[in-house]
């Protein structure tokens, strides 16, 4: 089951239920699979949603050794481009300047810090009960509902791997300049709580803090998940 059906399905507010650990397990391609190209990368018509997969494109893709500045990041977009990783339409969708910023502030001079420990859009499968998602399973007795288990599939955008924790950073492109950031970045709390699960527990290491960067807003907004 991926995120976007997860959101659909179940209200991760600020409550959040513990999940398990132990099914957690790191995603990887098999050799030789061919994956689809995205359908942002064959549309005409741009979406606010196909910016913001595009703008996580970018951001993968950006050699955390280079300076980073305007031009620098224009010059990756265009061998994204030649590359047909990315479309022209969607390559000038892209807000620059707001990765620029991301780059330039606290948080992105961490990232740029370290590149060697720095992993970006990191796949991973966790284990959720399903009751926690499908509510009409709650009249099942505990003894099943204990049993039976949701696949819950995702993406973590951005971790730093320092030397006594996981640093998590989730980027949102969408928001108004108007809007409360830390109202706007609470809405994602079950979202993290859900990585800090994962990467825990794949990686036995723990995660000491998590951020939802707001590109739009230039905002670094931490957030607080349970221990």
């Amino acid at each position: 089951m991926a995120w976007a059906e997860i959101k659909r399905r179940f209200d991760f507010s600020g409550e959040d239920a513990e999940f398990s650990r132990e099914d957690a397990v790191p995603v990887v391609p098999m050799t030789g699979q061919l994956i689809p190209r995205p359908r942002f990368l064959q549309s005409v018509d741009i979406t606010a949603a196909e910016r913001g997969e595009a703008t996580h494109l970018v951001i993968q893709h950006l050699d955390l050794e280079e300076p980073l500045d305007v031009s620098g990041i224009r010059d990756s977009i265009r061998k994204m481009v030649d590359d047909e990783l990315l479309t022209r339409e969607l390559a000038v969708a892209v807000d620059i300047q707001s990765i620029y910023d991301f780059f330039r502030s606290p948080l992105g001079l961490r990232v740029k810090a370290n590149p060697d420990m720095v992993m970006r859009e990191v796949p991973f499968s966790l284990g959720i009960p399903a009751s926690r998602i499908y509510s009409e399973l709650s009249e099942l007795s505990e003894a099943v509902l204990e049993c039976e288990r949701v696949l819950v599939q995702g993406i973590m955008d951005c971790v730093i791997d320092e030397h006594d924790g996981f640093v998590l950073i989730d980027f949102k492109t969408g928001g108004r300049p108007w809007d409360d950031p830390g109202a706007t970045a609470r809405r994602y709390q079950g979202q993290i709580s859900v990585y800090k699960e994962a990467l825990e527990t794949i990686y036995k290491k723990p995660v000491k803090e998590a951020y939802i960067y707001l590109l739009g807003m230039r905002k670094a907004v931490s957030i607080s998940v349970p221990g």
